[in-house]
This record gives structure tokens, sequence and C-alpha cells, in this order.
């Protein structure tokens, strides 16, 4: 296992994406379950803390470390076996390994099968998306996480398979110890789809129509204001993206032609093939990445996810509107229209920007959702 001193080679595993900068001792790279057990048996004989990281693409500093050492597992990146069928698979697969990696292996082992919840970063760890709870475009990853070879801080190893244990680590972001190895379930890719973007001039046509839509088929429903979509290099003042899945041609043409016909006169993009589809989903990305460019050499990055499934996108993004157009602030809005997690991000007025966070944060723990920021907003998940 290779561990060292951060400085003067290894000072790039002291940010991720959100371009916070932390500190560490050292850093340690393990290859098995033993180096990670060791590393973590060094850290508890100090009284270090512990940071984990993945691959270092997330947006809020989860894996930026304070102090302490580093426990990086790109180097446990070895998918482990692929059991079951094409109707119910299972994959076991380490913690460093990245979702792209993931695509590769069922290409060629059993293109039939996916990864449902398929975040648009590519490049993320399962770990990391495991830790950062990530939902993915279709607001399912949790459920796919079948169980965990888990590491407590003091370098204990055991086996988690029971789903209620797994929902309560997901998302926690090491703060209970990391898991080495992980079985995620996997599906039958849907034999059609159907991916479509519809534009609105407002938020309340747009929410109008997505209230409309109940086709079981329905799997992906993305939100984005006019900021995002402009993030984008895309002039319209509000979208909805969706996607329907299923087994029959016929009837899912059905489905779309339905909407369609339901949404009426208005622009939209549609695509069934797979390439053309994928192009829709990195519209979220292309956003993210823009950000970055956007926010001014040196700053982080001032960027919110607020999670309160229990009420409406509608509701949250009106108030946000109102907030944003009161302070004379511009910021993108964008996210899961069904299940109401929405990111805020901003690349200018960082203070007043904060504020805000902290306000709609509140707003979000009031109606038994969270929020998430940057650490030099909150120190840590609220």
């Amino acid at each position: 296992m290779l561990s060292a001193d951060i400085f003067p080679n290894y000072e790039l595993y002291l940010e991720d994406e959100s371009r916070i900068k932390g500190n560490a001792e050292k850093i340690f790279f393990p290859e098995t379950i033993e180096d990670a057990a060791l590393a973590a048996k060094y850290a508890a004989g100090r009284n270090l803390p512990i940071t984990a990281q993945g691959a270092r693409t997330g947006l809020f500093g989860r894996a930026v470390p304070e102090s302490g050492i580093i426990l990086n597992f790109e180097r446990m990146n070895k998918i482990l076996g692929l059991n079951g069928s094409e109707h119910r698979a299972e994959l076991r697969v380490e913690a460093g390994v990245r979702l792209n990696q993931i695509e590769e292996f069922l290409k060629l082992n059993n293109p039939k099968l996916f990864f449902p919840p398929a975040p648009s970063e590519k490049t993320s760890s399962v770990g990391g998306l495991f830790g950062s709870g990530a939902s993915g475009y279709a607001d399912m990853a949790v459920s796919f996480f079948r169980s965990a070879l888990w590491m407590s801080r003091g370098g204990e190893i055991s086996e988690i398979d029971n789903p209620e244990k797994i929902a309560e680590l997901f998302g926690k972001g090491g703060e209970n110890g990391a898991g080495l190895e992980f079985t995620i379930g996997l599906a039958p890719k849907p034999a059609r789809a159907w991916g479509v973007v519809y534009f609105f001039d407002d938020d309340k046509t747009l929410f109008d129509f997505f209230e409309k839509i109940k086709s079981p088929a329905l799997a992906v429903a993305e939100y984005f204001n006019g900021e995002a979509l402009k993030l984008a290099n895309i002039n319209k003042p509000a979208a909805l993206y969706v996607e329907l899945w299923g087994g029959d041609a016929r009837a899912l043409e059905a489905e779309l032609f339905s909407q369609l016909d339901l949404f009426g006169e208005g622009e939209t993009w549609a695509a069934d093939s797979e390439a053309e589809i994928e192009k829709f989903r990195q519209i979220r990305h292309k956003i993210t990445e823009a950000v970055a460019e956007k926010t001014p050499p040196g700053a982080p990055r001032l960027e919110a996810l607020l999670k309160a499934e229990a009420v409406s996108a509608r509701g949250y993004c009106r108030i946000i509107r109102a907030d944003l157009e009161n302070s004379g602030l511009a910021a993108a809005v964008y996210g899961r229209a069904r299940s109401n997690h929405l990111s805020v991000a901003f690349t200018a007025g960082f203070e007043a920007g904060a504020e805000l966070i902290k306000k709609w944060a509140g707003m979000a723990a009031a109606d038994g959702g969270s929020a998430e920021a940057p650490r030099w907003v909150f120190p840590r998940s609220v």
C-alpha cells in the first residue's frame, strides 16, 4: 500500500470539485481490505480523523480533509463478480470502481443490463455515490445498494445487508466508516426509451403540465430554470426533461403522443436512440461544468442541494425565484421534479447567495428534508 506525506507530491488530494482546499498530514492508497484496515487503525491509534475519498467529483467538499489522514480508494477499483440473470442481477465491486467502468464492463459481459441510478457524472466512483447520497437522474440509487463490506473508523470489518442499515449509512459521507466493497443491483435495460425536452415560457405552465402527467412509463423528470439553461447554451425560460421507459414500442409511442397532445403547441426536442438520449442527460452535466468555469479563479463554488420529498418542487421553485428576484441575484436552479431534489448554483453574489441558501436549508429542514452546501456555508450537511 502506498502511503505518503501530503507535501510535496499529493497536494491535489486536498480538494475536490467544490474548490475548497483542506489540510491533512498523510494520504493512504489501499489496494486491499487489509490495507484499508491498517490505515484506519493507524489513524485510530493516533486519534487522527479520517477523510474517505472516491473520485473527488463532489461539489460540497465531503472529500476535503480538515486534518488527519486521507483514505483514498482509487486503487481499490476491481469489479469482483456478476451474478444472476438478465432479469435480476447483482454486481460486486470495490469502492473505487467508477460508473463508466461499470458501463464498459456490462457492454462486454451483458449489454442487456444497466445500473439504473446512473448519475450524469460518469467518472464518479461507487463509494463516492454511496457516501454522497447521489440519487442519479432516475431518483433510485439507495434501493440498488444491496449490501456493503463496511469498515468502521477503527478498522473493524463487517458485511451489512440489512436494507434499513444500508439506508441509514447512505449519504453520510464516511461519518460512521466507509464501504470497501458494494453489491449493487442491476436491471434489464428498457427495450425502448424516449427522451423529450419540453420548453416553457414560465414555471407555472411547466408545473401545470408536469402535474398532469400520470404515465407509469415516466422514469425521469428533470426541471431547469432559464439561468441553468443559459449555462448549457440553451436560450429558453424553462424546460422539463422527461424519459419514458417501456418494453412495448407501440404502447410507449402511444404514451409519448398522449403527452405531446397534452403539451400542445410549443417547442420540444425528442429522441429514441441511446446516443441522443445521452446528449439530453448531459445537459445537467454541462451546467455543473459551466458553474465551475464561471466561478472566479481561487473562489470556492457556491451550490446547494435542497431535498424535501414531502412537498412539491413547484412551491420550492416559486419561493426560490421570488427570493432571487428580491435580492437582485441570479442562480441556476435544476433538479428532480418528482422528488423535489433541487440544485441551486451561484456564479456571483456569493455572500448574499450563502444567506439565501441558509434560509432555504431551514425551509427544507422544516419540511422534513435536508440541505447540503459547501463546507464554508455549512460545516456539514443539515
